[in-house]
């Protein structure tokens, strides 16, 4: 039995083995400023504007958003801006002015779910540890159970996959403390004072 064809004008086809090489090579060409760095993976795009002056960082990555909204128009693509996030990453208090995608404003955060890592502001890792922290004690705990047999059961299976969950949340937060005590300086598409990011 065959499946009926259907014909695509535009995007890759969800759930299919080639479809993250297809997305790949759709996406290929997804423009670039030349002071703004551009972090893609998967489905997920960061565009990254450093600048000591926060109006200028905002202009710079509001440039990068006017060519990346026409480049979406043009392939068909439809980005989320409510999904979007907005942050200026720096020590002092000003915030970079508020960009737009389209005619849609970004929401401004104070932190950023990225790639599983959260990023505050002021990237001391104070969420991501927290957030951690609460996963490792819940996955701990074991399941209640009415029946003694189903609790034995249930809770083997949980102490194997908590044990292997608990490895990979002590290595996140490992890694987050090495990133947090690493100064990252000097170079444009680094975390700096007065960096904007979209997620």
């Amino acid at each position: 039995m065959q499946d009926p064809s259907l014909h695509l004008s535009s995007g890759v086809p969800q759930g299919s083995v080639l479809g993250p090489v297809l997305y790949n090579i759709f996406t290929s060409d997804l423009p670039q400023s030349p002071k703004v760095a551009v972090a893609t993976f998967a489905d997920d795009a960061a565009f990254l504007a450093c600048s000591r002056d926060p109006k200028q960082a905002s202009t710079l990555l509001q440039s990068q958003l006017n060519i990346t909204h026409d480049w979406l128009t043009k392939w068909r693509i439809k980005a989320s801006a409510p999904k979007s996030h907005h942050i200026t990453f720096a020590l002092r208090l000003e915030t970079c002015p508020s960009v737009n995608l389209g005619r849609d404003k970004l929401p401004q955060s104070t932190c950023v779910k990225y790639l599983g890592f959260y990023l505050d502001r002021r990237m001391t890792w104070k969420d991501h540890i927290k957030i951690s922290a609460m996963k490792l004690i819940f996955v701990s705990k074991p399941p209640l159970a009415p029946r003694k047999t189903v609790r034995t059961i249930s809770f083997q299976q949980t102490t194997e996959s908590s044990e292997q969950y608990t490895e990979d949340l002590i290595v996140s937060t490992l890694v987050c403390t090495q990133l947090r005590n690493t100064r990252l300086s000097g170079n444009p598409n680094s975390f700096g004072r007065g960096e904007t990011v979209l997620n």
